[in-house]
């Protein structure tokens, strides 16, 4: 295989083959007249050497740029219809993220590594593709594929081929470039959203919108404006001022988008600096989670302050021997059905992240599809408890 993929980067070296720009015959130019004189045979050597330094390190360059541009343009060459089919695929999904039938083993994770660099700087890809099906009953037992339904990747029992791996990495990268092109063009084609708050009226929001929640005083930490402009980024056809908070006191971050027309919170993320590995099967306490949906209630109003929250729900997942999967998700919903999801770490007994939704109801046959695959093929099954 590697023979293939040798005389592919030698073929596709001679048909992209192109003089060497002025700028590097420059340089090349440059060097030679700044040259130590000749000193005998050591002086000679030196020569050599450095013109032979010279020379690798734009060749190099050269090549890097050339395997560069072919990875690119291999990407690029999808047509709008490959694309789109492949992002309307990923948005129809019920899984956030790849999953997998069966952990890789440490050499499978180890090799994968490996081949994932030699796919973008040698040109080394697969000879095959990745077999992609639509729903999980078109999965057969012990199929290497990629269903879009489950994001799962069903993997054999056996240890990978390198082609496997391949494949693997070949179709994430090719499905990755689809859904961010697609959004992009999207975005493109969208009109600007409105835009009526100043990105200092947006950062006092945000620094309300932690003290009002977590009680912290927002007045000596550093503030980071993420992406976007002075009239915001664009994120799902919304114009969001994005801010960063660090303190030196904090062992965290503090994430916040704000909605740059209306001034309502999007999303705000605890991002902790040393970021413990999350327990997934921690004892389940009810009556803790009843407490903290109680908390809850006394903050909602300043999550929707233009709103009444009609509902709050809790619901968790657990595996057999009534142990916690993942985190606790907390429901709010106001009379439109629109509301926050506040997501709860157990283990550590924080709140770390609330987003805003739009559909509770497409939201919840989104999650109850997904909740299905969950308790089919990892026995896991979710509860849930009226809170309000």
């Amino acid at each position: 295989m590697c023979d293939d993929f040798d005389e592919k980067i030698r073929t596709e070296m001679r048909k992209t083959a192109s003089p060497l720009p002025k700028s590097y015959e420059s340089k090349i130019e440059t060097v030679m007249n700044n040259l130590p004189a000749d000193s005998g045979r050591m002086g000679i050597q030196l020569r050599g050497v450095i013109i032979l330094v010279v020379c690798l390190l734009i060749g190099t360059t050269t090549v890097v740029a050339a395997v560069k541009s072919y990875w690119q343009q291999r990407l690029e060459s999808m047509s709008a219809e490959e694309i789109e089919q492949i992002d309307s695929k990923v948005q129809e999904s019920e899984g956030e993220g790849d999953r997998y039938s069966r952990p890789l083993s440490q050499t499978e994770e180890e090799r994968r590594e490996r081949l994932n660099g030699q796919y973008e700087r040698d040109m080394v890809f697969p000879q095959g593709t990745m077999k992609q099906v639509d729903t999980v009953s078109e999965v057969d037992k012990g199929e290497f594929c990629y269903c879009y339904e489950n994001s799962m990747m069903y993997l054999p029992e056996h240890e990978l081929t390198d082609e496997q791996l391949l494949q693997m990495i070949d179709f994430q990268h090719v499905r990755d470039y689809s859904v961010k092109k697609s959004n992009k063009d999207k975005t493109n084609k969208e009109p600007a959203p409105d835009v009526s708050l100043s990105e200092s009226e947006a950062e006092k929001l945000a620094s309300d919108y932690i003290y009002r929640l977590y009680g912290l005083d927002t007045s000596t930490a550093a503030v980071e404006k993420k992406a976007g402009n002075t009239e915001g980024e664009v994120k799902e056809g919304k114009a969001v001022y994005t801010f960063v908070f660090e303190d030196t006191d904090w062992n965290y971050s503090i994430c916040v988008d704000i909605h740059a027309d209306s001034g309502d919170l999007e999303t705000l993320e605890v991002i902790y600096k040393e970021d413990e590995d999350q327990e997934f099967h921690a004892k389940i306490d009810e009556e803790e989670y009843v407490a903290q949906g109680k908390k809850i209630e006394n903050f909602a109003q300043y999550l929707a302050p233009d709103r009444t929250i009609e509902d709050i729900t809790v619901s968790y997942l657990y595996q057999k021997g009534n142990r916690l999967w993942g985190d606790v998700k907390y429901y709010l919903v106001d009379s439109n059905g629109d509301g926050f999801i506040l997501l709860y770490r157990a283990d550590i007994e924080q709140f770390y992240k609330i987003y805003h939704f739009e559909d509770y109801e497409e939201y919840m046959r989104k999650e109850e599809k997904n909740d299905k695959t969950l308790k089919k093929e990892c026995g896991v099954v979710r509860k849930r408890l009226a809170i309000k």
